[in-house]
C-alpha cells in the first residue's frame, strides 16, 4: 500500500467518524418538527413553522390525541407501535401527524 493511499484512507475514516453526532433533544423543538423523541441536528425539516403544537400530543392515549387532530382538520397514522414500525408511504404531507406509540399513549410526534 502506498503513502498516498493511506492517508486517504485515514482521511476517509476521519471524515465518516465525525459526520456521527451525539446531540439529542428530548423535548419539543419548532424548528425540526419533532416532538418526544431525541432528534439531532442532522434531522433538520425544510418546513420550520408547523401550525399547531406537535407537542400536545405527548402523553395522550392514541385515542385523545387522534381525537385533537382532526379537531384541528389534520390526519393521523401510527408509524410505530409498542417498538413495531408500521407500514407508511414516503411522501410529505404536512396536514398530517405520524405518532409513535408506545403502552397506548403518544411518546413522539413527526410531522409529515
Amino acid at each position: 500500500m502506498t503513502r498516498s493511499t493511506l492517508l486517504l484512507a485515514l482521511a476517509f475514516a476521519f471524515v465518516l467518524a465525525s459526520c456521527q453526532s451525539s446531540s439529542t433533544r428530548s423535548s419539543y423543538d419548532p424548528g425540526t418538527g419533532y416532538a418526544g423523541e431525541s432528534a439531532g441536528p442532522e434531522r433538520r425539516r425544510p418546513f420550520s413553522k408547523l401550525p399547531h403544537r406537535d407537542a400536545a400530543y405527548i402523553g395522550k392515549s392514541l385515542q385523545e390525541a387522534e381525537g385533537l387532530a382532526q379537531s384541528r382538520g389534520l390526519t393521523t397514522r401510527v408509524i410505530m407501535n409498542d417498538g413495531v414500525v408500521q407500514p407508511g408511504t414516503i411522501d410529505v404531507n404536512l396536514n398530517r401527524v405520524n405518532f409513535k406509540v408506545k403502552g397506548g399513549y403518544v411518546r413522539a410526534v413527526v410531522r409529515g
